[in-house]
């Protein structure tokens, strides 16, 4: 009986979180839903196999309830999934653009010939970093200077965490433009062939405890502003990339409401087929999709490549010719 007192248990806890979305611990959950997803169609066909076992006959004569339970369960989690990605590939046609290289590579990440080996292999135009520590600054400064003389850096914590860009091209740091509080995003732009390039380099807090979910929710109503201001300012002919870690799933009710502001942006990570940009380092098998990339619907890039980021629990972004 107590197997199944504890999968009704379970079957109310998972409606529970589909239904009230907003809750603290419905957002930590839906942080994982491929899993829930593989899990009631587990236990969907678990049902089945004891409906049939007569030497379980206690369980099986609940199971046609949990079949009907979990397939509803599989049915609704599913939906929220195939929702999100659109499985249509990028373009990937030859144009020329700006190449950009973004991770978060881990404050406390000491692999610093690994990362510089990543940024140098692709060469890219512009690269993007966050959790970026004096550390980091102090072993690769001299190598990074040598191939991007143009740079720019945000403290978003007391514990000096950076948001920093490494630029081969001029660029104009606007952050200081933002009306920010202790969390500060990067804003900055650059001008090639006579276009201008908006990037926001954005990293909300990790909803690790209550206090730091109510914070990420707070910075989100900052950016819901700041887009709806900067879209009213900033030209048709300008191309706009943001870049984050978001630290939120894209089937969170949080992030559905920013995304909703952002009508006139795309996110770029719906084109693969799944992604996963997160792991827990102590448990690697635990992932979930927490960084995304937005353009604004007027500009194309023509491929992104996930990488693995080396000593982070974060993955690298590789985008290519952003125009």
């Amino acid at each position: 009986m107590s197997y199944v007192i504890l999968t009704f248990f379970v079957f109310v806890l998972l409606f529970f979180t589909y239904l009230f979305p907003g809750f603290y611990f419905s957002e930590l959950v839906l942080s994982f839903l491929p899993y829930i997803v593989l899990f009631t169609i587990l236990t969907f066909a678990t049902q089945f196999v004891l409906l049939k076992n007569k030497k379980v006959w206690i369980y099986a004569k609940f199971s046609p309830l949990f079949i009907l339970m979990f397939g509803l369960l599989f049915f609704l989690y599913s939906k929220d999934y195939t929702n999100f990605y659109n499985w249509d590939w990028f373009d990937q046609q030859e144009w020329t653009g700006i190449n950009v290289l973004y991770s978060n590579i881990l404050y406390k990440n000491h692999n610093y010939t690994g990362i510089l080996d990543w940024i140098n292999k692709y060469d890219a135009d512009v690269v993007l970093m966050v959790e970026f520590a004096d550390e980091h600054y102090q072993n690769m400064k001299e190598n990074l200077y040598d191939k991007y003389p143009y740079s720019a850096r945000t403290s978003w914590s007391q514990k000096y965490f950076w948001n920093v860009v490494f630029s081969k091209y001029p660029i104009d740091n606007l952050t200081d433009n933002v009306d920010q509080w202790t969390w500060r995003y990067s804003h900055f732009n650059l001008k090639q062939d006579d276009k201008n390039y908006y990037f926001y380099l954005v990293h909300t807090s990790s909803p690790a405890a209550y206090k730091f979910f109510t914070m990420r929710n707070k910075q989100f109503n900052i950016l819901m502003n700041d887009f709806e201001k900067h879209d009213l300012e900033q030209s048709q002919n300008n191309h706009v990339m943001v870049l984050w870690d978001f630290n939120v799933s894209p089937w969170s009710i949080y992030y559905k409401k920013l995304e909703a502001v952002m009508s006139g942006f795309k996110n770029m990570t719906k084109n693969f087929r799944i992604l996963f940009t997160w792991r827990i380092k102590s448990l690697p098998f635990i992932i979930s999709h927490i960084d995304h990339i937005f353009i604004d619907d007027d500009s194309v890039v023509s491929n992104i490549t996930k990488l693995n980021t080396p000593g982070s629990d974060h993955r690298w972004f590789f985008i290519e010719n952003f125009r």
